[in-house]
């Protein structure tokens, strides 16, 4: 089972948020905590810097820790990550393709 966090996202200028998350340190840092792949959406008519990220985890213990982490905050900060919005805990129960 593949636990994913949803976090609707706001920044002061999406570009530095985006260079900081993509950044060695950051990257990093998150696969060492069991993060796994991520998507990052935008509402092609809304505010460029308020965003919605997809991330996946090996569980679901580990998304939180990290979600509490000291290091996250630190991340945010220097990011310029004005607010963290809405965090949701989901568990994939279904999945497929169309043919």
């Amino acid at each position: 089972m593949i636990y994913v966090l949803h976090v609707g996202m706001k920044a002061q200028d999406y570009d530095t948020w985006e260079a900081g998350f993509n950044g060695t340190e950051s990257k990093a840092h998150r696969k060492e905590v069991g993060q796994g792949v991520w998507q990052v959406f935008r509402d092609p008519d809304g505010n460029p810097n308020t965003f919605t990220m997809l991330m996946e985890w090996e569980s679901i213990e580990q998304a939180r820790a990290f979600l509490e982490s000291d290091e996250l905050q630190e991340m945010n900060r220097e990011s310029g990550l004005t607010d963290m919005g809405e965090m949701f805990y989901l568990l994939e129960v279904d999945s497929g393709t169309l043919d």
